[in-house]
């Protein structure tokens, strides 16, 4: 009966213990795809602005 209970209070623990370690890692995951993402956003806006200023340039060129 022994035995019973200590697999079951160990598989509890365990259990607890990969709870806290997926979530862990979830944030983790997920803290290092939210910067990736604004770092190409900023690099998308960083782009779209250089084209812009080309565009005004050859506008102007054109005058």
């Amino acid at each position: 009966m022994d035995l019973i209970v200590a697999v079951i209070s160990l598989m509890i623990g365990l259990g607890f213990f990969a709870l806290i370690a997926a979530v862990l890692c979830s944030v983790a995951f997920f803290h290092h795809v939210k910067s990736y993402f604004l770092t190409i956003k900023k690099a998308n806006l960083f782009q779209t602005k250089i084209e812009s200023l080309r565009e005004r340039r050859r506008s102007f060129s054109l005058i």
